[in-house]
């Protein structure tokens, strides 16, 4: 459907901040109830397990995290396996294979699902903010590629709402990404 490739689908890790001293734990992909997270404090990106991984044994991935760079270096591997203790990668072409432990990051794991906006709570606004630099993030991180409910245009769709300081982000299916508004009022 995506790739012959048996990896995760999307770069999550550019929605992850890259060197965060302060929050060492927005350096990392989350891994929570079969979807995957990843934020900088801006854009907040979620996304369905069983649609955009195609990670062998991908259960083991439950309340872990994976930091940005190994996760990076994860996705040009032909093959990968999630572990109890980490992810098990193969890489065809190099003839190598190479396990990156899971991450052990003292901080407390961020709710992301409070700062999702709930469905019944949202109503549509009209003038917002926007960082441009942000919503490419987001866009880069979420598939619009070849699936059955693809969109021929691969657009995405955003949703503006009352009362929310973000802004939703659509892809395809069972995957979101939330931009952080810009305040106007500078």
């Amino acid at each position: 459907m995506y790739s012959s490739k048996e990896n995760f689908v999307t770069p999550l890790h550019l929605a992850c901040s890259k060197n965060e001293l302060t929050r060492p734990i927005m350096n990392y992909v989350h891994f929570k109830n079969g979807f995957a997270y990843a934020s900088d404090g801006y854009v907040l990106v979620k996304q369905s397990l069983d649609d955009y991984c195609q990670v062998a044994d991908k259960e083991n991935l439950n309340g872990k995290m994976l930091h940005r760079d190994a996760f990076q270096r994860i996705l040009k591997a032909d093959k990968v396996t999630a572990t109890e203790s980490g992810v098990l990668c193969e890489f065809h072409k190099e003839k190598s294979t190479q396990h990156f432990n899971y991450g052990d990051c003292e901080s407390k794991l961020p709710d992301f699902e409070m700062v999702m906006p709930k469905i019944e709570d949202r109503k549509e606004v009209s003038k917002i903010g926007l960082r441009p630099d942000k919503i490419e993030q987001a866009c880069k991180c979420l598939y619009a590629g070849d699936s059955d409910y693809e969109r021929k245009d691969n657009t995405f769709i955003f949703t503006f709402y009352e009362m929310s300081v973000t802004i939703e982000v659509m892809g395809n299916e069972n995957q979101i990404a939330l931009v952080m508004q810009c305040n106007l009022n500078k």
